[in-house]
């Protein structure tokens, strides 16, 4: 039931704050751009600052995208773009959880050294744009995502690309 009431909550909430948000009143002109997401980063009830500001992170790169002067075509690009970023920096953060639990296990350091460089290869690609990067979005891919949990130096290597 908690279930069932957690994906009620999560799907009509979104769309009623859309559907809410089309109907805001403009000033003659005015008009509204709707930036919404494609992949989810963010659980409901989700508390970590790191996936939080990996939330942030990719709100931003998609507003970037959704208001700058491009083509469709660009724009579906850099959207892609954004969502194997945001994608395989989720993924990052949980393979480092795992190998923060269990060590450096092979298979867990050539998940994590996939995750990164696919993020590292979309960020640069992103960034080749032109348009403003997030800060520090040059560094995305190539180190641990933030994290609260102290990094054992024997660990701080794992995954490592480049």
């Amino acid at each position: 039931m908690a279930s069932v009431f957690a994906r009620v909550l999560s799907g009509m909430g979104p769309n009623e704050l859309q559907r809410a948000n089309h109907h805001y009143p403009l000033p003659k002109g005015g008009h509204l751009t709707v930036i919404a997401p494609t992949v989810e980063v963010l659980g409901g009830f989700e508390v970590e600052a790191g996936l939080i500001n990996m939330h942030f992170d990719y709100g931003w790169l998609r507003a970037a995208e959704a208001t700058a002067e491009m083509n469709d075509y660009d724009r579906v690009h850099l959207g892609q773009l954004s969502d194997q970023i945001a994608t395989h920096r989720e993924r990052t953060w949980f393979l480092q959880e795992r190998v923060l639990q269990s060590g450096n296990r092979l298979d867990y350091a050539g998940a994590l050294r996939h995750a990164r460089a696919i993020t590292a290869i979309a960020a640069s690609e992103w960034m080749s744009t032109g348009l403003d990067p997030r800060p520090g979005m040059e560094f995305w891919g190539y180190g641990w995502e933030e994290d609260r949990t102290a990094i054992p130096a024997e660990l701080s290597a794992v995954g490592k690309i480049g």
